[in-house]
Parts: structure tokens; C-alpha cells; sequence
């Protein structure tokens, strides 16, 4: 018959307070130094879920994500706050994806997380809250879940707001750039090398000029700087000048559309000769026209934009010698919360040019961008965020007894954790006994039942009992385990450790020793 190698250590514990109840519920009992009890919550319930803060433009705290499972589902629930909902504020949209890697989340080549791309996703229009239930999938013990929850937040408010714009101006005319022709015989990179100049007054009214204007509007004036002296005829080539615009997209502002022109001149944008509108950088020609934009008989193209063609008013606007672009610019929509730019080079072919002073009036509707809480996609740049949800409820109990009668005399440790699986079956965990030499009994749990009979008719039922595989030097085998209230039981043996989970379901046979330690001192 096959030697067995057994080892059987029992040690009466008194003093501990388990509740006995299923793992939902151990969370009632305090941690303390004395007990050496801990609980670790790692997954929530519909009546206790996780709850992270929903943050919009970054820091403003609009409401929650609740995250939980069931059986069945991982839930993920969105929920504005009492004072979001009074401020007029609404989820319109939300996006979200559950993966167990975060390289699995939609992202851009830098990192940076796509909601549209999220795989549950939906435009539901003006809701409070909004709740995803999403099958487990097979999600089991150890399974740790990647969350990125976004949302769109729009409040009822829409309107029309005009930013303050902050103007400055090449200095005139030792900055001004030549370029051979006209209708923009240049790069966008070149008119963007152009320096501004913080002295050089924007709106001159006619201080480089005279054109006759007598009320008190303002504009920009200029003289063709390519001739000798100023203001001749056309030779051959063209000035280029710079403004440039400054100002700022209040947070949660979403630009619908908009207009900039002239406040005292509602017919069209008052130009001569050329003008070219940039937003926020150069790679984004807004719109361009001018007295001079055809070539022959056909429109000109820049940037694959046609050139508007300038008409002449009869008496206005004065301050550009009666020329003007009609109409409106295309619809103003290129523009984000923060800061923003418009760059406008005026193009002058001969004698002399100007530009009525341009405002910018916007419609908009308020709309910001909301995540769950958490670690960010990246260190820079975009703020979007994930947390993490594991799938596991951990059970965990540490302390130290006295071994008096078998194995090292001493003070023995013990750390015990055990988990549940999304679908709420105890599944693994682990257990270490360290004897007072510092060697551990290491072992891992395969198997876990709860409340547990055998000892009931001592009085003694044990809340769990676990068996495994188990190391303790030179020993590598199965284990048994249970624990209650008052005691630790471990048995290590080459036995088949598949117990039998009924009231008899110990190592009946292969037992050489069946020992009961006397507890010499409790801690």
C-alpha cells in the first residue's frame, strides 16, 4: 500500500466573530487589529454597487456611474444628480465599453479613446438616466474589467453669444510680405510667417489712408507698400497683411453656426482688395474674396475654396472705397471650447485698401463631454478616463494561535482569502499558514463550500470548507481546510482531496493522526 504523506494541523480559535452569513452581507463586520478580519468589496449589488463621480468638462461633477452585476448582467447605470437635473442638464447620448484588456477600448494611434466606436452605444435623446445591461459572457473568478463609460451632457439652453475678440496687426508696413500676381500667389505656411506686433494699432481708421469716413466706425486702412513711393499703381505684385483675432469658447459651448462682419455694414464683409480667413490654423481656410479673384472668365480656387467676388456700393462702405463681399461668410462652426483663432491676410494690388473692423456673433447650444471617474487614457491631452470593476467579492481573515501539541511549538500565522465568481459561486482563493520557523503552508483553492456540516453534531459548524492543492517544504500535495468561528483545521495528505460535500465529507481513511491542539494562549 502507498505510503501516505499526511499533515493535519487543528487549532481551537476562540475570541473571532464571523457572521455566518453569504459574502453580501460579511461587510456588516468591522475591520480591526484585534480580530484581524477584513473585507474587501470588489464587486457591487443593485443595492450596493460601485459609484464613481460623472465628470463633465474634466472637474464639474454633473452625477454618477453606478456599476453592479447580477447572475446575469453587469449593470452600468447612469444618473445625473439632483442639481444637474436642476440646472436644466440632460444625457443625450452615451457610449460605452466593457473589455477585460484596455487595449481592447476603441483608441486612436496616440491613445486616445473613441467613444462612437464604443460597443454600447445609444442616442437616446434627453434622458436623466440611462442603465446598460450587459451579459456576463462567461466573465468568471479573477476577472478584472476595463469600463470607459462617456456621456454627452446638454443643457436646454441654446443662444447667441458674441466673444470678446482680441485683435493685433502686422506692423505696417515694414512687415508686409510681397508676392508676385494676386489671388493668393502664396502659401498658407509663408502667410503664416508673418510676424504680429503688439504696438501697431489694428483699427487705424484711417490713419495710413484717408478714405473720407467722417461717423465713428472703426476699420483698418493701408497703402500699397509694393510701389515706391506708397500707394501707386499695380506692378506686378502683391502686399500681404496680417491680422489675427483672439478669444475664447466658453466650456460646454458647441458652436451651431454664426457670422463675422462689419456692425455698421449688414450687405457683406467691406474688403479691398483681398481677404483670407483662416480659423485656427492654417489648415483651414474658412473663406477668401476680393476686387481680384478671377482668372480670365473663371473664378479663382485657393485651397479648393472659389473666390467670392467683391462688388462695388454706391456710397458704402467708404472705408474701402465702396467694396464689398455680399452675402454672408460660410456658417462659423470650426471652433472649440478654449481658446481660438481667426488669422486674416489682406492681399492690396493698388493704391490703397482697408477692412471694416469684423465682430463675430455665434449660436450655440450647450453640450460637454462626461466620463466615469478614473485612470486616464493618457498623461496629455485628451482627459478621457476608465476604471476598472473586478469580478470577484473577496472574503479575507488573518490572526495568529499557538500550536502546543503537533508541528513547531509556537505562534503560528494564518491569512486566509477566499472569492466569488460574477455569477456569485465561491470559486478560488488562497490560504498560507507560516509555522513559527517563518516556513509557509502554501496553498491554492479549487474548490469552496459554505456552511459547512461535518463537526455540526459537536456544536461546531464551520462557515467554509476548501480543498486544493497545497506546498510545505519538501511536501507538495492536496489539502483539506475548514474554518469556523472558534478553529482552523488543515489536513495535508496524497489523498484524492474531492471530498464528498455531505454531512460526512472528511478524509475517512489514510489518517494516521487525529490531532486536537490545546491552545496554551489566545492573542
Amino acid at each position: 500500500m502507498k505510503k501516505l504523506i499526511y499533515l493535519i494541523v487543528l487549532a481551537l480559535i476562540l475570541g473571532l466573530v464571523l457572521t455566518g452569513c453569504l459574502l453580501s452581507n460579511v461587510g456588516q463586520v468591522p475591520s480591526s487589529e484585534q480580530s484581524g478580519i477584513s473585507y474587501l468589496t470588489k464587486a457591487g449589488t443593485k443595492a450596493d454597487p460601485e459609484v464613481i463621480d460623472l465628470l463633465a468638462g474634466q472637474t464639474n461633477k454633473v452625477g454618477e456611474v453606478k456599476v453592479w452585476n447580477d447572475d446575469t448582467n453587469l449593470c452600468v447605470k447612469y444618473q445625473l444628480s439632483v442639481d444637474a437635473i436642476a440646472e436644466g442638464l440632460f444625457l443625450t447620448e452615451t457610449h460605452l465599453a466593457v473589455a477585460i484588456s484596455i487595449d481592447d477600448i476603441p483608441q486612436t494611434n496616440k491613445g486616445n479613446p473613441i467613444p462612437g466606436h464604443f460597443f454600447y452605444s445609444d442616442d437616446h435623446g434627453p434622458v436623466t438616466e440611462y442603465t446598460y445591461d450587459i451579459p456576463l459572457n462567461g466573465w468568471g473568478s479573477e476577472t478584472v474589467l476595463y469600463i470607459a463609460a462617456h456621456a454627452v451632457v446638454e443643457r436646454t439652453e441654446t443662444g447667441t453669444f458674441m466673444p470678446e475678440l482680441t485683435w493685433q496687426r502686422s506692423l505696417e508696413p515694414d512687415d508686409t510680405m510681397f508676392f508676385p500676381g494676386y489671388g493668393a500667389a502664396w502659401t498658407p505656411t509663408e502667410a503664416f510667417t508673418i510676424p504680429l506686433n503688439e504696438t501697431q494699432t489694428v483699427w487705424d481708421n484711417g490713419s495710413y489712408y484717408d478714405s473720407g469716413v467722417t461717423d465713428s466706425r472703426e476699420y483698418a486702412s493701408w497703402k500699397y507698400a509694393f510701389t515706391e513711393p506708397d500707394g501707386g499703381s499695380y506692378n506686378g505684385s502683391s502686399d500681404l497683411r496680417r491680422f489675427q483675432a483672439t478669444f475664447t469658447i466658453p466650456e460646454g459651448y458647441t458652436v451651431t453656426g454664426g457670422s463675422l462682419y462689419a456692425p455698421h455694414f449688414t450687405d457683406g464683409i467691406p474688403i479691398n482688395d483681398n481677404v483670407y480667413i483662416f480659423v485656427n490654423g492654417e489648415d483651414n481656410l474658412l473663406f477668401w474674396g476680393g476686387t481680384r479673384v478671377f482668372t480670365g472668365e473663371i473664378p479663382g480656387s485657393f485651397l479648393g475654396v472659389t473666390g467670392l467676388l467683391a462688388i462695388p456700393g454706391t456710397t458704402e462702405p467708404k472705408e474701402t472705397d465702396g467694396w464689398y463681399i455680399p452675402g454672408t461668410i460660410p456658417e462659423v462652426t470650426e471652433f472649440i471650447p478654449g481658446e481660438n483663432v481667426i488669422d486674416i491676410f489682406t492681399e492690396e494690388n493698388e493704391r490703397w485698401g482697408g477692412m471694416g473692423k469684423l465682430v463675430l456673433e455665434l449660436d450655440y447650444k450647450y453640450t460637454e463631454t462626461a466620463w466615469a471617474n478614473g485612470k486616464r487614457f493618457t498623461d496629455r491631452g485628451n482627459w478621457a478616463t476608465y476604471i476598472t470593476y473586478n469580478s470577484e467579492t473577496w472574503w479575507t481573515r488573518s490572526g495568529e494561535f499557538i500550536s502546543t501539541r503537533w508541528l513547531p511549538d509556537g505562534q503560528w500565522k494564518y491569512d486566509v482569502s477566499f472569492t466569488k465568481s460574477f455569477n456569485g459561486d465561491l470559486s478560488h482563493g488562497k490560504i498560507i499558514l507560516t509555522d513559527p520557523e517563518g516556513i509557509e503552508i502554501v496553498a491554492d483553492v479549487q474548490d469552496i463550500k459554505s456552511n459547512y456540516q461535518y463537526w455540526a453534531k459537536w456544536g461546531r459548524v464551520p462557515n467554509y470548507a476548501a480543498v486544493g492543492t497545497a506546498t510545505y517544504e519538501i511536501y507538495d500535495g492536496n489539502f483539506m481546510f475548514l474554518i469556523a468561528d472558534e478553529y482552523i483545521w488543515m489536513a495535508l495528505s496524497q489523498n484524492d482531496f474531492s471530498p464528498n460535500w455531505g454531512a460526512g465529507g472528511v478524509w475517512q481513511t489514510g489518517r494516521a493522526y487525529d490531532i486536537h491542539s490545546e491552545l496554551g494562549t489566545y492573542w
